[in-house]
């Protein structure tokens, strides 16, 4: 059995997560099936070498995401537990309102009420310190790709392996594959 707090809690939550997951989800899903994989070929065709860097940079990144997902996901359904606890107890308290007040137990109600919000609020601010986590990872490879890109990329110039104009071309391919795969890591 489901209380109806939580019931009605979960399914507005839950709307709001699955609109956010679809829209980006098909949009830059699409784009990262496609271009992607085909980034990824004219990459290892220009340098196998730059492409290995790149690769081991996004896999960092990959593990990063990876490591934070379960405390996300955690926290999250304790974030919709809590509103739902707060929900039911409304939801109650509401319906017994003459009750409690023919019995003067207004004020008792309030206590567990002030001990759910507590909860609710540490939760909260326990998956915003999560999300902040989760966004630093997402910028900072964002970042220091184009940097490692350019470091490695000059190293393998230097040594004749690479054009200029191949690195440059292997830097635009970089920065049209990072988007559609920060969105997944968002997402």
């Amino acid at each position: 059995r489901v209380a109806t707090g939580d019931l009605i809690s979960r399914f507005t939550q839950d709307v709001e997560f699955l609109r956010f997951l679809i829209g980006p989800l098909l949009l830059h899903g699409g784009a990262a099936l496609i271009v992607v994989p085909g980034g990824l070929l004219w990459l290892g065709f220009l340098s196998p070498w730059l492409l290995l860097g790149t690769a081991i940079l996004f896999g960092a990144l990959g593990i990063g995401l990876l490591s934070l997902s379960p405390a996300l996901r955690r926290t999250s359904a304790a974030v919709q537990e809590s509103i739902g606890d707060i929900s039911q107890h409304a939801a109650e308290s509401l319906s017994g309102i003459r009750t409690l007040r023919s019995a003067g137990r207004e004020l008792d109600s309030i206590g567990p009420l002030d001990d759910q919000a507590d909860h609710y609020l540490h939760q909260n601010v326990r998956l915003a310190e999560l999300r902040a986590r989760l966004n630093a990872a997402i910028h900072s490879a964002r970042e220091l790709t184009p940097l490692a890109v350019v470091t490695l990329g000059a190293w393998q110039a230097a040594a004749g392996n690479l054009g200029i104009a191949d690195l440059v071309f292997y830097l635009g391919i970089t920065a049209v594959m990072v988007w559609p795969l920060l969105v997944g890591g968002w997402v």
